[in-house]
């Protein structure tokens, strides 16, 4: 992944959902913490525009992502939030090869992250914050390890980091650690635009879902085949996706059924407090002895 060094350009866009009122000011706040990292800002976003609850027409939306991944001054592109409207977009974008850069979200994005690598040969995907958002600006612990943990993944060559994770399915594994937001990924069944995971260590994470929406997504992936061929499979954060009555870890088991990989659960990323930054690729190690989960470069 190409590293940002003080001084490049990045852009800001809103692939997404409309953001107003206060999401206003996290913008500007936005703005400044990049600013502070170093970095050259453009805003392609505008906020007032509007179009039900997206942050423009998809149009728009797809010129914002086209210029920002083809002007070739531009060396990382973020989006201020997620929500809904990132994957109306794909089937708009022009791709060719362009000269390296990376693009950060997650959630909505997710979709993004699965599939500009391939329409845009050259950008490199980061699983990481949306930046007009308080588990990013906050003035927290959490949101401060949330920058930090970007930021020496945007601008370093980080060295092996670990978290403690829950075994749902023992193992040992080791391969390119890809995925996002399940209930994305799930949408994307039956398109164009749904990826290949074979050879690869998937994350999933989701919010907001009661636990037999986690098994019916579960179970239509796996009927869909796309749960085959992985090297392991991690469960981030879950968040607000138990309902009092289903242990959630519990579902996951059983909705896989046996699997001839290693599954593991908690890894700190997603749409919890706290969302560990990783890039497409990076190399994921799965220890079940010792109930860990540790990603390093090559």
């Amino acid at each position: 992944m190409p590293l940002l060094h003080a001084g490049d350009v990045v852009a800001l866009v809103a692939p997404a959902a409309h953001q107003a009122g206060s999401g206003l000011d996290l913008i500007a706040q936005a703005c400044q913490q990049l600013t502070d990292w170093g970095l050259v800002v453009q805003v392609l976003c505008e906020p007032e525009r509007r179009h039900f609850y997206l942050a423009g027409d998809d149009a728009h939306r797809a010129q914002q992502l086209q210029t920002a991944l083809t002007d070739p001054d531009i060396r990382g592109v973020f989006v201020t939030r997620g929500g809904y409207g990132s994957t109306r977009v794909l089937p708009l974008l022009a791709g060719r090869p362009v000269a390296d850069r990376v693009i950060c979200g997650y959630s909505d994005i997710s979709s993004l992250l699965f599939n500009l690598p391939q329409i845009y040969p050259g950008v490199s995907a980061v699983h990481g914050p949306g930046l007009a958002g308080a588990h990013f600006l906050a003035d927290t612990d959490t949101a401060a390890t949330n920058r930090h943990r970007l930021q020496a993944l945007l601008f370093s060559d980080c060295a092996a980091y670990g978290q403690a994770v829950d075994v749902i399915r023992p193992g040992q594994a080791q391969g390119p650690l890809v995925g996002g937001n399940l209930s994305v990924l799930v949408s994307l069944l039956g398109t164009p635009f749904a990826p290949d995971f074979t050879g690869q260590v998937l994350f999933l994470e989701d919010v907001g879902e009661k636990p037999y929406v986690i098994d019916r997504m579960l179970t239509q992936l796996r009927l869909a085949g796309k749960l085959n061929g992985l090297r392991g499979l991690v469960f981030g954060d879950m968040e607000a996706c138990h309902d009092g009555h289903h242990d959630v870890r519990e579902v996951i088991a059983d909705a896989l059924g046996p699997t001839p990989y290693p599954v593991v659960y908690g890894f700190r990323a997603g749409h919890g407090a706290l969302n560990t930054a990783f890039r497409f690729g990076q190399v994921a190690m799965i220890a079940s002895a010792d109930a860990t989960l540790t990603l390093a470069d090559e």
